[in-house]
This record gives C-alpha cells, structure tokens and sequence, in this order.
C-alpha cells in the first residue's frame, strides 16, 4: 500500500513580495483615474451650475454670500420693472445684488466684457426680498463692462436687462 502525502504550499515570501508592488501600482492606477473622472470640468468646478450658460469656460456662475448693503463707494444701478439692484465695488471686483420683489424668484446680475477668459459673470441672490449677497470675481482691469440684472424663474428661464457700464472707475 502506497502512501501518499498531500502538503498544503503557500507560496514563498519571495513571490508575495513580487505581488505587493504590481498590486500596489495597480491600485494607484484605479485611484488616479477614478480621481481624473471624477472631477469635474473647470467651469464647473469654478462655479454653481444655475443656468445653463455656466457650464462654459467663459462664464464664471456665483451664489452670492449674505452681507449688508455695499459700501458707500460702490457704483450702484437699478430697474424699477425687474426690481433688482445691483453695485459694484471696482477696486475688488465685488458685486453686489440686491433682490427687492417678494416672488421667491433668484435676483441675478450679469457683469459682461469683451476680453480675459472669462467673458460673463453671474452673481445670483437665492436669500430672497429685501436682502443683499455679493461675489467676488476676477475681471480683466482695462475693458468696458457691462451691467444686466434681473431674476431666474428656473434653470431655463431668467429675464435681464441692461442696467449700465462702467470701467477703470
């Protein structure tokens, strides 16, 4: 009668020390990719996504912050029909928006210029009547801007209007 032995192997330390960097690269390969798709594209990144034109790299889309009325040197314009004002703080690029009809709709303001990268600025004020928001943008210092404002009814549907322009201040 023959015996037979059956041993149990494990594999030796030389070849699980072969595994441990093929899988470690394999690994760090999954995160950086997962890390590449998963970010989004730098407009959005940038920005809220409120309308549709945010979605581009010339447009810059902000929700403004709360904050109290603009300071005393701000240029200030507004509409009696769109019930919106909107200031501007030159020297640090600050909008400001105030929202004044109570009809639960977004006030938004548009500063828009001909050159730099980014060519529209929205700031939107989501905090309702009466209250004032700002953003700060980053514009190209020597060109004309132009001043919209108005209100978003949704994503799709929003109405402005021109409210002025101003440069170098």
């Amino acid at each position: 009668m023959s015996h037979v032995k059956t041993a149990l192997t494990t594999p030796s330390r030389s070849r699980l020390g072969r595994r441990r960097p093929v899988r470690a690269a394999f690994l760090a390969l999954v995160a950086t990719a997962a890390a590449v798709f998963a970010t989004p594209a730098p407009s959005m990144a940038s920005g809220d996504n409120y309308l549709p034109e945010c979605v581009y790299a010339s447009v810059s889309c902000q929700t403004g912050v709360a904050t109290t009325a603009p300071p005393s040197d701000a240029r200030c314009y507004s509409n009696a029909i769109f019930r919106v004002k909107v200031c501007i703080v030159y020297a640090g690029d600050f909008v400001y928006v105030q929202d004044l009809e109570a009809d639960g709709n977004s006030a938004l303001a548009r500063i828009h210029s001909g050159s730099g990268n980014v060519n529209a600025r929205w700031c939107r004020n989501s905090l309702g009547h009466n209250l004032w928001v700002m953003c700060n943008f980053d514009w190209v210092e020597d060109t004309l801007k132009q001043v919209s404002g108005g209100y978003r009814y949704s994503y799709e549907n929003y109405s402005i209007t021109s409210l002025g322009q101003f440069s170098n201040n």
